[in-house]
């Protein structure tokens, strides 16, 4: 896959389904991913409200 890919979380169908999946082969990235989302729902709770 080349170049850059972006999804829209609150357009149909995604925001309508209540429920994704992230699928792919074998070293496409999918941990990847997760470990990003997870990293920056970590660094939010570090910062003072």
């Amino acid at each position: 896959m080349a170049g850059e890919s972006r999804i829209d979380f609150d357009k149909a169908p995604i925001a309508d389904a209540g429920v994704f999946a992230i699928t792919g082969p074998n070293g496409s990235g999918k941990s990847s991913i997760l470990d990003a989302i997870s990293l920056a729902f970590a660094a939010r709770q570090d910062i003072p409200v």
